[in-house]
């Protein structure tokens, strides 16, 4: 009976850390797949697209940013985020918003990292320049954690970080398809 549940115990114990093996990213393959799209700015993390219209002229570009960013805030795309604030001026568009469910790690389940970032939109002619700033990070295991404390990602609380920033690229590539998609269409806004 002593066999039978220690076998059950290490097999338990060796699909869990195989289950997060597959959540690990190595300096390496970080430094190949994520390293140069993003950039350090001061003590925040910046990412940034410039998408091109050929045929939208400024002020009809800014109208259906304008449409898209409102279905933001009002959730109709982004139902997990938080939206805590926002600024239309000048052909620029800001939002705030915060994702919650990036992967840090295990501990009697799994545990997530949330990331609050602004983001903002640069109209002009023919084209947008959308921008996300990464300027704070909320983790699990560590109060006070800056940042910037944790680069150049080369210890363990550092390979948990790369993992997040990770995710958090990823969900920043699929936030800017998901901006170009929504500013080639069309929507009228919902004047009364």
């Amino acid at each position: 009976m002593k066999y039978y549940f220690t076998l059950l115990i290490l097999l338990v114990t060796s699909i869990a850390a195989i289950a997060q093996e597959r959540k690990k990213i190595s300096e390496e393959e970080f430094n190949k797949h994520y390293a140069d799209r993003f950039e350090i700015v001061g003590e925040n993390i910046e990412i940034q697209r410039v998408f091109q219209f050929s045929d939208i002229n400024k002020e009809e570009l800014y109208r259906r940013a304008k449409a898209y960013l409102d279905d933001r805030i009002q959730k109709k795309y982004a139902y997990w985020s938080g939206n805590a604030d926002y600024s239309y001026t000048d052909y620029s568009l800001i939002i705030t918003e915060t994702i919650d469910d990036l992967y840090w790690g295990k501990a009697l389940g799994n545990m997530y990292a949330a990331a609050k970032y602004v983001y903002k939109l640069k109209i002009k002619d023919y084209k947008v320049r959308a921008t996300i700033i990464f300027f704070r990070f909320e983790q699990p295991e560590y109060f006070g954690l800056e940042l910037t404390d944790l680069f150049p990602f080369t210890n363990k609380l550092k390979r948990k970080m790369r993992r997040v920033l990770a995710d958090f690229i990823d969900y920043a590539d699929e936030l800017f398809t998901h901006t170009q998609r929504g500013l080639k269409q069309n929507k009228t806004m919902d004047d009364w």
